[in-house]
């Protein structure tokens, strides 16, 4: 019998209002193709950093991205980071991450429930994770988790480490969570108390409890957030504290999605923000394909949102004024100008102007930097006019920027810098190159190199580019080549 102890809550819990896609499925051949879903987000170095699960339908691994504002988000990688050590190599999943030392970090992961085990690595770089081991296994004698354990979510106090992790029976069904503690990270005793929460016949987590995420408040509170499913669809629900063992009973917090939406199937593997209010990241599925989505409570809703009014829509579209389309009509911009008047006035009617399209167009620009309208379309599958009228839509609302090249348009994420040159477009690599200049300012093209495992003829000619483009600075000091982010904005917004 699990025990709930009952307490004023330190705060009630967040209403969710408005709900879009953080980061989709990579494209057609990339390792995560298939999907993403498990994501575990932590604010370091003045950036959001995100690792996740990703698979490609067959095989599954741990990617990373990360973000200026928790909005917009770049994959740093096209391949799963590395895990080295003996059982671990490419079976790795549900990453939970803390910082390590003064500039790394340390991860505890998992295999599948089923016969699963908890892993632990360290990194300098968030990216190369050596020295993988085995910190927890499954007690066969303990009957909630004899069938296997997994899905760790870690916290770490003035006192220690505290994990919280799923096991199930012999059937390999009945999913529960369970405490474990711990001064080092590495050397665990699990709670005699455990577990902490099962399943409960007649509630919306009747049959299991997964993907368990913890946060502790300023006034010494632990939250814990968790996925349940009915078996026949997850939620997410959390529950509180004073002292990681006995909690107050389950609340729902975020039910599924409108149909035909990117969570209108299931929800799950909630990854709160620290303070357990300002954005919760998730897993939504739509029936066939899982994304990250992020959540943002309605006390922050006065945000740029991705979800609008036809009527804002149609405010926007009816101010472009007719000179600019005369303008615009000898280029592909007249198609971004133009189609949107009319589309304004039948936003109510065609159901694909709704928000789960626009947020794919968004997904899709956000991985796709710098990429052009007819492109955007082309992949996509939107049509001339429905693409117009999203755009104007993302735009208005902050979420991208439109920049000339020529007689063309490219579109980028808000707060991805614009080039002042024409025909440059931020890829993977950019992206990397980019984070370690921030992280180390001055670091040499040398010892960039190395850090980014780079031939030194690959890494040039990308120091180029970027310099050329006015995105970072290379100041040359005696023999040696030291690489700064510009200091100044680089490119600017085109005017609508």
């Amino acid at each position: 019998m699990t025990l709930f102890l009952c307490f004023p809550q330190a705060a009630a819990a967040p209403v969710y209002e408005s709900r879009q896609i953080a980061l989709g499925p990579g494209p057609i051949g990339a390792w995560d193709q298939a999907g993403v879903m498990q994501p575990t987000v932590l604010l370091s170095g003045g950036l959001h950093r995100m690792w996740y699960t990703g698979t490609d339908g067959l095989t599954t691994g741990i990617g990373y991205a990360v973000s200026g504002d928790g909005r917009q988000w770049n994959r740093v990688l096209t391949d799963p980071v590395t895990i080295a050590g003996p059982g671990w190599t490419g079976v790795t999943k549900h990453p939970s991450v803390l910082p390590w030392e003064t500039t790394g970090y340390q991860m505890w992961f998992s295999r599948d429930i089923t016969g699963g085990a908890i892993g632990h690595a360290t990194t300098a770089d968030g990216i190369s994770w050596g020295n993988a081991n085995t910190v927890m296994q499954a007690d066969v004698s303990i009957p909630w988790e004899k069938g296997g354990i997994g899905e760790p979510t870690v916290l770490r106090d003035p006192s220690g480490f505290w994990m919280w992790y799923v096991g199930v029976d012999a059937s390999g069904g009945n999913a529960s969570i369970g405490l474990a503690t711990s001064a080092d990270g590495i050397n665990w005793n699990k709670a005699v108390s455990n577990p902490i929460l099962r399943p409960v016949a007649g509630e919306w987590y009747s049959a299991g409890i997964r993907s368990p995420a913890a946060v502790i408040l300023s006034d010494g509170t632990f939250v814990l957030w968790f996925n349940g499913t009915n078996g026949q669809s997850s939620r997410i629900g959390r529950m509180m504290s004073k002292d990681g063992v006995s909690w107050s009973a389950p609340e729902l917090v975020l039910d599924l999605g409108e149909a035909g939406t990117a969570d209108g199937k299931q929800v799950g593997d909630p990854a709160p923000s620290a303070n357990d209010m300002d954005a919760l990241w998730y897993a939504g599925f739509d029936g066939v394909t899982w994304r990250i989505l992020l959540a943002v409570p309605q006390r922050f809703t006065t945000s740029p949102s991705i979800v609008t009014s036809p009527n804002a829509a149609a405010a926007f579209t009816m101010g472009v004024s007719l000179v600019a389309i005369g303008a615009f009509i000898s280029s592909e911009r007249f198609k971004y100008a133009f189609f949107a008047i009319p589309l304004a006035f039948r936003a109510r009617k065609d159901k694909n102007l709704d928000p789960f399209v626009r947020g794919q167009i968004y997904q899709y620009i956000r991985e796709n930097p710098g990429d052009y309208y007819s492109s955007i379309m082309s992949a996509t599958g939107a049509t001339n006019g429905n693409l117009v009228h999203h755009l104007h839509v993302l735009v208005k609302q902050g979420y991208v920027v439109p920049a000339k090249d020529g007689r063309l348009v490219r579109f980028y994420p808000k707060g991805t810098p614009v080039p002042t040159g024409d025909g440059i477009r931020y890829s993977a690599l950019h992206v990397r190159i980019l984070e370690q200049i921030t992280k180390v300012p001055g670091i040499t093209q040398t010892e960039l190199a190395k850090v980014l495992a780079l031939k030194k003829q690959t890494l040039a000619y990308n120091i180029w580019v970027l310099a050329d483009s006015g995105i970072i600075e290379v100041r040359t000091i005696g023999n040696k080549t030291h690489l700064h982010v510009a200091k100044e904005p680089v490119g600017q917004e085109v005017p609508e």
